[in-house]
Order: C-alpha cells, then sequence, then structure tokens
C-alpha cells in the first residue's frame, strides 16, 4: 500500500511516495496476467497466419496472370504475321498449313510440338471470325479466371 505525505508545508502539492514493501503476485495475479498475454499471442498469431495466407494466394494470381498474359502476348505475336486462309482451327488447336502451331497438351499450351508457352491451364479456347479476318484467344488459369484477346491478322 502507498501513503502519500505532503514535503513541507510550503510545497503542499509535491508529494513523496512511502512504498510499504511487498511480497510478490498472487497466484490469481499470475494466472490473470499469464490469460491476457495467451490471448494477446493467440490474436497476434492469427492475423500473421491470415496474413502469409493472403500473400500466397495473391502472389499465386499474380502469377498466373502474367504467364497467361505473355503466353497470348507470344501467340499475338505469331499470329499477326500469318495470312487468315493459311491458319485453321479445330479441336481446340491452331494449324497453320496443316502443322500444329498452337495446342492445349494436359495442362500446357505447347508451340510447334515443343516449346511450352504457358502453364497450369484449365482451358484454351479460339475462335475464328465468320470473315475470317481475326481470331479469338481465350485462356482460363487455374484460378478460373479468362483472359481473352482478338488477334488481327496483319499477312499477306
Amino acid at each position: 500500500m502507498r501513503r502519500w505525505k505532503p514535503i513541507s508545508r510550503l510545497r503542499s502539492k509535491m508529494l513523496e511516495i512511502d512504498l510499504v514493501e511487498e511480497e510478490g503476485m498472487t497466484l490469481v495475479e499470475l494466472l490473470a496476467s499469464l490469460t491476457l498475454l495467451s490471448v494477446v499471442i493467440l490474436l497476434v498469431g492469427s492475423i500473421h497466419i491470415f496474413g502469409q495466407k493472403q500473400y500466397v494466394k495473391q502472389a499465386s494470381e499474380a502469377s498466373q496472370a502474367n504467364e497467361l498474359s505473355a503466353g497470348l502476348s507470344s501467340m499475338s505475336r505469331e499470329l499477326r504475321g500469318l495470312s487468315a486462309d493459311k491458319v485453321a482451327i479445330e479441336e481446340g488447336a491452331i494449324y497453320v498449313d496443316g502443322t500444329i502451331l498452337f495446342e492445349l497438351v494436359g495442362n500446357q499450351i505447347i508451340s510447334k510440338g515443343t516449346a511450352i508457352i504457358a502453364e497450369n491451364i484449365e482451358r484454351f479456347g479460339c475462335e475464328k471470325s465468320e470473315d475470317g479476318s481475326s481470331i479469338e484467344l481465350t485462356l482460363m488459369g487455374e484460378n478460373l479466371e479468362e483472359y481473352v484477346t482478338m488477334i488481327y491478322f496483319r499477312g499477306e
């Protein structure tokens, strides 16, 4: 218990602390402090785990988006220089003069039978326009987000 005594009559506002010796904490005080500490640690741990899960999810989605965008860009570059009459589409594959240029094999888009353009693809769709002047390419990644591009032929 603390007792306060004035130092002097002239300075009654200033107080002196007289400490009585204390023996320590009671068991109840110790248990209460441990309980509060446990709750704080549990909250901090939960927030950290939630943050880690969000980071991994967003990093995966960003990586997938980058890969699909790069794949569509690569496919666009190759197809734009071709003439429309040389390009055919059959069963989810793009053919040039009867040779497969792009196809979905498993979950990968393969170029010319060897080079991997994009991975972790759920669906690869391609559709030629009625007048044959363009192709619409659709890639759907593991996160089920679709990426679509329209390619207009520039070749002779």
